[in-house]
């Protein structure tokens, strides 16, 4: 019988929840995604020697059997001169993408590291890289028969892995102080998949995270060494704007802009919304820019302050700084609870 790991939600709600959280095209990705790894497994199952008629759930275990049975399951172990860090990702929201992926592979890069990044859905991918690899880095993992895999797989190759995690998922105490911004639908599956994650947290070498709080969370549950890698302005976001048309003027009047990269930020907008509507009423020359998820409809603010306010949808990265450039200030509203204050 094949194994199945259990959903906590059934897909339709889980599918509901990454449409409040992530935007309806994020939702719509995952269900070709869905497509797209099914077909993925089947073949990979088939490359390695894997056919139908098996019922193991992991692809490389024929040829994990394989190496067993030859007496040369181990690998020798990477010697200093060939290190190559491997990055095993969920690579579904951009932006923590940029910053805990690319940037951990330009600063790997920078002190003489090969890199190889794989996406967690390409198990293709992923397993190539690990071949490859002296160390490898898992981030934002949720255990799953193919993360079981790869960190099965690292540990066969004698990889060093750390976990890399920018926000409390593990913590159930935080997860649960974070009523005030994330959906009630989210917060039951963080809540759900915690035990897992910090499973998977668990069984590798070390952890990295964004900030201090993140790792003190961290350090609560677990023995294992927690470093902290924050999020830094890097040389794509200091570099000057596109050339070309210059930022839009909004005229004499104060300019602010709110970005948003999720739908569940909208719950923090909310603690502000007062402040927002009297900042427009008291001049009617003052702006007010709608970035991104979550901020539709005008995101609740006044009916009448209508034409004081723009909406531009989520944007990539050049185009975003380019946003941000036409503003005097940018609003970062966070409720206040632990998993903002992480």
């Amino acid at each position: 019988m094949r194994y199945k790991v259990p959903n906590p939600i059934p897909l339709a709600a889980r599918l509901r929840a990454i449409a409040r959280e992530e935007g309806t095209r994020a939702a719509l990705d995952r269900v070709a995604t869905y497509g797209r790894l099914q077909l993925a497994q089947t073949h990979v199952g088939r490359a390695v020697g894997f056919g139908r008629a098996s019922n193991s759930a992991y692809p490389m275990g024929s040829t994990w059997a394989h190496l067993a049975e030859k007496g040369v399951f181990f690998a020798a172990p990477q010697s200093a001169a060939g290190r190559h860090l491997a990055i095993v990702a969920e690579t579904a929201l951009p932006q923590c993408t940029k910053y805990r992926v690319h940037q951990m592979e330009h600063l790997a890069k920078a002190i003489g590291f090969q890199v190889s990044v794989a996406d967690q859905r390409q198990s293709e991918d992923a397993l190539t890289a690990l071949q490859l690899a002296s160390h490898v880095m898992f981030y934002r993992l949720e255990p799953n028969h193919r993360t079981w895999m790869y960190l099965y797989e690292a540990r066969r190759l004698g990889l060093k892995v750390i976990y890399d995690i920018d926000d409390p998922v593990f913590s159930v105490p935080a997860i649960s102080g974070a009523s005030a911004h994330i959906p009630a639908a989210l917060s039951r599956h963080f809540c759900d998949a915690a035990p897992g994650i910090l499973a998977l947290m668990g069984a590798c070498d070390a952890i990295s995270v964004s900030t201090e709080a993140v790792a003190e969370e961290a350090r609560a549950f677990l023995p294992r060494p927690v470093f902290v890698r924050r999020n830094f302005a890097d040389p794509q976001t200091l570099s000057p704007l596109p050339e070309g048309e210059p930022p839009v003027s909004r005229g004499p009047g104060l300019t602010l802009a709110y970005a948003s990269g999720s739908d569940g930020r909208a719950g923090d907008l909310e603690h502000v919304l007062p402040v927002l509507d009297a900042f427009l009423a008291e001049d009617s020359s003052h702006h007010l820019i709608l970035i991104g998820h979550g901020v539709e409809g005008h995101a609740g603010l006044s009916n009448k302050l209508l034409k004081q306010i723009s909406q531009s949808p989520f944007q990539d990265y050049p185009l975003y700084l380019k946003q941000l450039a036409e503003a005097d200030a940018v609003l970062v509203p966070l409720a206040d609870d632990r998993f903002n204050g992480c």
